[in-house]
């Protein structure tokens, strides 16, 4: 009898020690994932595969804050090939975009690039498309404001729970031939109620949450109005409105 108890003392402990490690072996396992998977910076302009002291200098400037993560062309052909691949396809990417480039390319990656930054010597020349296009954050001249653009941008993509560039704000699930493609979107959008539903239910939680959205979608006007709506006239009766 004693031996028995000891051996399912032993087992027990063996048990717990397994799932411990199991547990160990896992969150490690997604720290991995979340390494592997970061955002993608992105260089479009003509002439940056020259050796002249700007271009140079934005190389640097791009590799010190995602080294190993860093693109450059000088061909929007390829440019538009490359991240309509799927290898890039359920990444997170940040593009600066040369004033040259940005009128031919904007109308093509509406759908696919969340955050666009245009590097241009003359801001006044492309403020219109700032206007125009919903992904266009921000329009630098010069790297100090650019670096600082981009550091900003970093954290709204951060902040982003869709993996998929094309799905830029919560709305409902369609099913469909593409279904399969959508799965990491109805697992982000399952997960975003989960996580509503555990907020506590108090004003100050709504603001933060208003706060996070309002940052994120600055620069998108319909999107601001659509927040700015629900912060007047929302009620809990509504939920299920607001929420499909």
């Amino acid at each position: 009898m004693g031996h028995s108890a000891s051996k399912l003392n032993r087992t027990g402990q063996q048990f717990k020690s397994d799932v411990f490690n199991s547990k160990k072996l896992s969150r490690c396992s997604l720290l991995n994932e979340e390494k592997a998977d970061p955002f993608m910076l992105i260089w479009l302009n003509e002439k940056s595969n020259h050796n002249t002291l700007d271009v140079l200098r934005t190389k640097t400037l791009l590799r010190q804050i995602n080294n190993d993560h860093c693109l450059f062309f000088d061909n929007s052909n390829i440019f538009l090939n490359e991240i309509e691949n799927t290898h890039y396809k359920y990444k997170k990417i940040l593009a600066i975009v040369s004033g040259s480039f940005a009128k031919m390319i904007l109308p093509k990656t509406t759908e696919i690039i969340s955050t666009i930054i245009i590097f241009c010597s003359n801001y006044n020349k492309y403020a219109e498309l700032a206007s125009k296009y919903w992904n266009v954050t921000d329009i630098c001249t010069d790297h100090e404001t650019l670096k600082n653009c981009i550091q900003r941008e970093i954290q709204s993509l951060k902040l982003n729970l869709f993996t998929n560039q094309s799905l830029r704000s919560i709305r409902p699930l369609n099913f469909s031939k593409d279904a399969c493609e959508n799965n990491g979107a109805h697992f982000s959008y399952l997960l975003f109620i989960e996580l509503l539903k555990l907020m506590p239910q108090t004003k100050q939680a709504k603001e933060i949450m208003l706060n996070k959205c309002k940052d994120y979608y600055r620069c998108n006007k319909n999107e601001l109005e659509k927040i700015n709506l629900f912060h007047l006239i929302y009620s809990s009766d509504q939920a299920i409105n607001w929420c499909t």
